[in-house]
């Protein structure tokens, strides 16, 4: 259209974690949170496939666009937001995430993305063209490709732990240093400066 614009990333506010526990203790194996709203329909077709695999607990919102036999439903625990979500996923050994289709195309940049590697979970994401321009994947992140390679990659980090641990780790010190709310708004100075 013309108009001016620039790409400026989500981020992680780490002092959320002052508010969590500070020992970890995982009370759950593979968790989801988001929505299931139509605009979720394909992501809900990949996560009602894992359900029937492997236990995944659920957390979100629009449910009523699920069917009444859905997976999803077997381990919905409710709605969760702020600190609530945070704990959540610090509570959790992995974590899930796909970008809504329709949306993201084939880029990656939702907020689960800083959200789970900051609270230190491992995050199981579907591959996108740059997503190795904000993780390294494998090292940092791990990268799925279709609900049969999600399902094959959870069994294997339940089993592996000490490569789980490996990647949490690295995962978070990333997030700090990279992909903090501080970071972002010099980020933004930048971007202004170039415009002002």
């Amino acid at each position: 259209m013309g108009i001016k614009s620039e790409y400026l990333k989500l981020a992680f506010e780490p002092s959320v974690l002052q508010r969590l526990s500070k020992e970890k203790n995982y009370k759950y194996e593979v968790t989801h949170i988001g929505g299931y709203g139509p605009i979720h329909n394909e992501r809900n077709k990949i996560l009602e496939e894992a359900a029937k695999r492997v236990k995944i607990d659920f957390w979100g919102y629009a449910i009523d666009n699920l069917d009444g036999n859905s997976p999803i439903l077997k381990n919905y625990h409710g709605e969760c937001w702020g600190i609530d979500l945070y704990d959540i996923l610090s509570s959790s050994k992995i974590t899930l995430t796909k970008h809504i289709a329709s949306v993201a195309s084939n880029y990656a940049n939702n907020m689960r993305l800083y959200e789970a590697t900051g609270c230190g979970t491992l995050l199981l994401v579907d591959k996108k063209d740059n997503l190795g321009e904000i993780f390294e994947i494998g090292k940092e992140v791990v990268a799925y490709e279709n609900v049969d390679d999600l399902v094959d990659k959870i069994k294997y980090y339940l089993e592996h732990e000490e490569e789980r641990e490996k990647i949490v780790k690295a995962g978070q010190e990333r997030t700090f240093r990279e992909h903090t709310y501080e970071v972002r708004m010099k980020e933004l100075v930048s971007i202004l400066e170039r415009y002002l």
